[in-house]
């Protein structure tokens, strides 16, 4: 039952952080898409997280570690704290910073997922690439707003 409520609650805060994403305020590099490819995008990276914390919840009879817990909740945070800086706030510095630590904390959540399960770890890797790719986006964005 707390899982349904953990599913829940994760679904509100994907759902408020896709209602802030909107158009860019600031110059941003060539590269970066839209922000509708970005909804799409964030979606299905959405989809593919769920997926994997599911498959570890199956594997491991609905349980899951302190560790793990924490992760997840240190990487919920910084990914909203990044939509906020960039769609709202806009403040590329703190866009940059927070996709920085939203990208560390993924690979500290990759390592404890591989622990756990390697399919579900799998499942990350295209989070991995779309947050390492934003990663850069955000620091091309914050060089090109600061000089």
């Amino acid at each position: 039952m707390k899982y349904v409520l953990l599913s829940f609650l994760s679904l509100f805060i994907f759902l408020i952080n896709f209602f802030v994403i909107e158009g860019y305020h600031f110059s941003t590099p060539f590269f970066m898409i839209n922000s509708i490819i970005y909804k799409i995008i964030s979606t299905i990276i959405y989809v593919s997280v769920n997926l994997s914390v599911l498959n570890i919840l199956v594997k491991n009879k609905s349980v899951l570690g302190n560790k793990l817990k924490i992760l997840l909740i240190i990487n919920v945070f910084f990914y909203s704290l990044y939509n906020l800086f960039t769609f709202k706030i806009i403040s590329p510095f703190l866009s940059f910073a927070s996709k920085m630590f939203h990208f560390i904390s993924i690979l500290h959540l990759n390592e404890e997922i591989i622990l756990q399960n390697k399919t579900s770890a799998k499942l990350l890797v295209p989070y991995i690439i779309w947050t390492f790719y934003l990663t850069l986006t955000s620091l091309f964005t914050f060089f090109i707003n600061n000089t």
